[in-house]
């Protein structure tokens, strides 16, 4: 257990920022010219800025149910109970809250931000853990919460304490802008790329459209669960296709030389093809994988495969692909024949190949590093959480 700082107070929520439920709102109360609903889907982002639908303005005990700019609210049922925010509303004017919704009062003895800090902690978590109910919707009540229990510092600890993370967290959302702008910014080359609409300097020759079929083997993987082994040769399916060597799952090397005559090499592409479809994964190593059913594997590829890979992302496979979609199958899924129907546009020039391909992974290498910063800063973010909300690391 941590040894708090001796002039820290040991308090309940209940004590100093009591928890609140939310209003019931019924149906015929919705008006288009009312006030805004925070509800549990605002919660999500950690940016409210209020629901999809509002009420009437008069409400019984209305002053007992606004939001204001700042204030911390909590989900409290559903699968995303516990989901906490420090609201920042897009309008100066207050909310109402959804009965779904736990809001923390104001106190004068303690700061709403470094609050939202303390219910997002290590010691909270466990706490909702050990409360939280397992029913098939989760839920909490105000009166569990109000009984949990931390360590309050001096107000002006409280507001260094928060603006510490506070700077985390804004370095952690600007990196999630830059992400997403990098993502729209090379989804918008690929479909300039991919298409012929934007031809590199250098380059005039051709274009070809042919069924990806022509262009390479396509294979599926083993339609049976394998045993798995502690080691051996790894497993992949679907959920690991982001990153193959995430998978912990192995088969036997005797297994793998019975039930995989052909299997995926470097340069190889795998395709997610049944439940989440069109997603793919190029081989860029020599480690021999065993792999499912539910992946599709491209050999032999008589194009640049990183071409390829890039062509598969694109707007135009992907609107292939949903023409043979059978989308009535549970989970949806597409045939390892049907997949080999679909069109690809490609420049005859492999040297243009090639170079579209350059650039395209160039803009993934970049993406993927802003992703590995963010992933870096959010670790050393729990870590100071749990020292600064412990008094371990003092700033005052």
């Amino acid at each position: 257990m941590s040894d708090y700082p001796k002039d820290w107070e040991e308090v309940k929520i209940n004590n100093v920022s009591p928890i609140r439920g939310g209003y019931a709102f019924k149906s015929e109360m919705y008006v288009k010219n009312g006030v805004p609903i925070v509800r549990i889907s605002n919660i999500l982002s950690n940016e409210t800025i209020g629901g999809d639908f509002e009420c009437y303005k008069s409400l019984t005990n209305d002053n007992d149910f606004k939001l204001f700019n700042g204030s911390v609210v909590i989900a409290m049922s559903g699968a995303t109970t516990g989901k906490v925010a420090l609201l920042r509303l897009k309008k100066e004017a207050y909310y109402y809250q959804n009965q779904r919704v736990g809001y923390f009062k104001e106190s004068d003895d303690i700061n709403n931000c470094f609050l939202f800090y303390v219910v997002r902690g290590t010691s909270f978590k466990k706490y909702l853990n050990s409360i939280l109910s397992t029913g098939a919707q989760p839920n909490i009540s105000p009166k569990q919460i109000n009984k949990f229990s931390f360590k309050k510092p001096p107000l002006e600890e409280q507001k260094a304490i928060a603006d510490t993370l506070m700077t985390f967290d804004k370095h952690i959302e600007n990196l999630e802008k830059l992400i997403e702008k990098k993502k729209m910014v090379r989804d918008g080359a690929v479909e300039d790329l991919m298409t012929g609409k934007t031809r590199l300097d250098g380059f005039d020759g051709k274009w070809e459209e042919i069924e990806l079929g022509k262009i390479c083997n396509i294979y599926d993987g083993t339609h049976q669960t394998p045993k798995y082994t502690n080691n051996g040769i790894r497993f992949v399916s679907v959920e690991d296709i982001s990153n193959l060597k995430d998978s912990r799952k192995f088969i036997s090397i005797n297994d793998f030389r019975k039930d995989f005559k052909i299997y995926p090499e470097n340069k190889d592409i795998l395709m997610t093809r049944i439940g989440d479809i069109g997603t793919p994964c190029l081989l860029k190593d020599d480690e021999k994988i065993a792999y499912y059913v539910s992946l599709a594997l491209l050999k032999n590829i008589k194009i640049n495969s990183e071409y390829l890979y890039h062509y598969i992302r694109s707007s135009n496979f992907k609107n292939e692909l949903d023409k043979r979609i059978l989308h009535h199958a549970t989970p949806i899924k597409i045939n390892k024949n049907d997949i080999g129907k679909c069109q690809v546009n490609y420049p005859t020039d492999i040297k243009e190949q090639e170079a579209i391909a350059s650039i395209l992974t160039s803009m993934d290498y970049e993406i993927e590093n802003l992703e590995k910063e963010k992933a870096k800063i959010e670790k050393i973010k729990v870590g100071a959480m749990d020292d600064l909300l412990t008094g371990k690391v003092r700033l005052i």
